[in-house]
């Protein structure tokens, strides 16, 4: 029994991790994303300024 109580928590620690990473990932792509977004626009604008 104590066993199995000892192999539970590992895998609760497992999953805690992973979801650790995968909201790291999620965050690092959203501010991907809008890096990108903010770049075109500011070349956009720029473009438009200039002309």
């Amino acid at each position: 029994m104590a066993d199995r109580k000892g192999l539970g928590a590992m895998q609760e620690k497992e999953e805690t991790y992973n979801g650790f990473w995968k909201q790291i990932g999620c965050t690092l792509s959203v501010i991907a994303i809008l890096g990108i977004i903010s770049v075109i626009v500011i070349g956009l604008y720029m473009l438009f300024q200039g002309f």
